[in-house]
């Protein structure tokens, strides 16, 4: 964003004794037998009916994906100003009655109050010329419609009317501009990752040119997918690194000015396979040799400022998932007794030590990082503690040990469901962004830096296709995708600790949650949960038009 010994020992013996011929036959009841049969048809009957629609979904799913409509046209310039008279006027006053040419030439959706934005050259923007009546042109569009509830309503979900409610008073610009170009005063720095192996396995000279100035002119902060994890380098033993790919990606970054988080350290997963092999008492200066190589190669580049020091550490309790139950019996906070962890319990105080190491090598400028996943929110049903795990961890490692973190990483490796559209996403996670805020100022609090590392927003939960019935039509999956990216966005806007938003890709063309695992195949083109702000075009989603407004809003507010 992931055996048959293990089978054999879950296997449950169903042999059985052979009765005695002594033992004693009961002729059943007949009433009985017969309802225990229609009992058995009936769950027959359900179980086929199950089938059939479960067939059906993937089905229509996999049609789906295969008929990703052409791009719609994009005018890439200067985004218009935000501040004019006129934008400040229509805002204050809840926007103009829909239908007057000002109103159709106007570069701005504005949002003042929940969903009910006036309309602009809405034609401009991919995703909501989805949302258009079959035959609509986008210039007809203010003559027919006086807001985009008028014609959400006439086709669109009523339980997607109220979404983008965290975009309220936010003017969505039709126009394109290069998002770091808006972002206010330097004060909060956009990122993403450059997915070094997938887009240097292709020959395409154009192609590989084209994402790498989509990185350039969007975003100041860049880190390498996997290029400069321990497992890569080090995969052919300590005292024969490979280089090539961490090299390459800092070297260019540096190249074109941008900033580089250095990703990880000191991390339980993904390292190379002769760790796991090494004797206890060999790991402590194993963990510690290799962290030791990778800083003192690259601490002198200036532009190397972020460093994810430790990984993923914190133990999850995830319902319903054995993989994500791994917290200890014993009320330890870490994950690593069940074996998915190189370094915990082995080396006890592994995290202690990593940050001191990398404090003593690295230049005191450097931001030192606790990274995780799944304690993004105080409210949140998936791993309802996970967050008070991490805080009273990172609290007692900064207050107690003083373990020099410099930062929490929140990854947001979530989905469109988060948003609390319709009657799950509203059980589930109705006060998810409520959460996020209270987390980030619990962190703050601790006198760290709040980062954004990773986010990502799939279509549905974060582990499946997009299967729910309102994932389905591609424009309510980009407006409810727009709510949570542009809902983390302002929260981490409303946060003075909060300094960096990071995005763990850019294109849906290369992203871990395309479905596309490596390997020599893909698991399945349909399970591609189309989670990241620019298309497989390279072109802007909603979600990227939503963060440019909220960054352009911002801007004006403290210009």
């Amino acid at each position: 964003m992931h055996g048959s010994d293990a089978a054999a020992s879950n296997r449950i013996d169903l042999e059985l004794d052979p009765p005695s011929e002594h033992a004693a036959f009961v002729k059943p009841d007949a009433a009985a037998a017969a309802a225990a049969q229609r009992r058995r048809m009936l769950l027959g009957l359900a179980a086929v009916i199950t089938v059939l629609i479960v067939g059906g979904v993937l089905l229509f799913v996999f049609v789906q994906r295969g008929a990703r409509p052409a791009p719609v046209p994009v005018t890439t310039s200067a985004a218009p100003s935000n501040t004019s008279s006129a934008d400040s006027a229509d805002s204050s006053s809840g926007g103009s009655s829909g239908g007057s040419s000002d109103a159709a030439q106007k570069p701005f959706i504005t949002f003042p109050g929940g969903f009910s934005p006036t309309i602009g050259n809405i034609g401009n923007i991919p995703g909501l010329s989805q949302l258009l009546p079959t035959g609509t042109q986008p210039s007809s569009i203010a003559q027919g419609f006086s807001s985009l509830a008028g014609f959400i309503n006439s086709g669109l979900p009523s339980d997607w009317q109220q979404s983008l409610s965290s975009l309220a008073g936010v003017s969505i610009p039709t126009v394109w501009a290069p998002l770091k170009s808006t972002a206010y005063n330097g004060s909060i720095l956009l990122g993403s990752i450059h997915n070094e192996g997938r887009v240097w396995d292709t020959a395409d000279a154009t192609e590989l040119a084209a994402y790498e100035s989509l990185l350039v002119d969007n975003f100041d902060v860049i880190t390498p997918e996997n290029g400069c994890k321990t497992g890569p380098i080090f995969g052919a033993g300590p005292n024969a690194p490979d280089w090539s790919k961490c090299d390459r990606v800092i070297d260019w970054a540096r190249g074109k000015g941008l900033k580089v988080r250095m990703h990880v350290l000191a991390w339980g997963d993904w390292n190379p396979a002769w760790i796991n092999d090494l004797q206890l008492g060999e790991k402590r200066a194993a963990l510690l040799g290799l962290m030791r190589q990778v800083m003192e190669r690259y601490k002198n580049q200036k532009h190397v400022i972020y460093w994810d020091i430790v990984n993923e550490a914190v133990c999850d309790n995830v319902f319903m998932t054995k993989a994500k139950k791994n917290c200890p019996s014993d009320g330890g906070l870490l994950k690593g007794g069940d074996g998915t962890s190189s370094w915990y319990p082995d080396i006890p105080d592994y995290i202690d030590a990593a940050f001191a190491l990398a404090r003593q090598i690295l230049p005191p400028d450097r931001i030192l990082v606790y990274n995780d996943y799944g304690f993004e929110s105080t409210h949140d049903r998936v791993d309802s503690d996970k967050n008070q795990r991490v805080y009273d961890y990172v609290k007692e490692a900064i207050e107690v040990r003083n373990v020099p973190i410099d930062a929490i990483g929140f990854q947001f490796h979530i989905a469109n469901i988060y948003a609390a559209n319709g009657v799950l996403g509203s059980t589930l996670f109705g006060s998810y962004m409520d959460g996020v805020k209270e987390q980030f100022d619990k962190f703050a609090a601790l006198g760290i830096k709040v980062h954004v590392t990773e986010i990502d927003v799939g279509c549905s939960f974060p582990t499946l296709p997009c299967l729910f019935p309102s994932s389905f039509a591609p424009a309510s999956r980009q407006i409810a995708q727009a709510d949570v990216y542009s809902g983390v966005l302002q929260h981490c806007l409303d946060t003075d600790a909060c300094t960096v938003y990071q995005l763990w890709g850019s294109t849906d063309k290369y992203s871990w949650r395309d479905g596309d695992w490596g390997a020599g195949g893909k698991f399945s083109s349909w399970y591609n949960q189309y989670s990241l702000i620019f298309d497989y075009d390279f072109k802007p989603k909603l979600a990227a038009y939503s963060i440019l407004g909220m960054l352009a809003k911002k801007k004006a507010e403290t210009a």
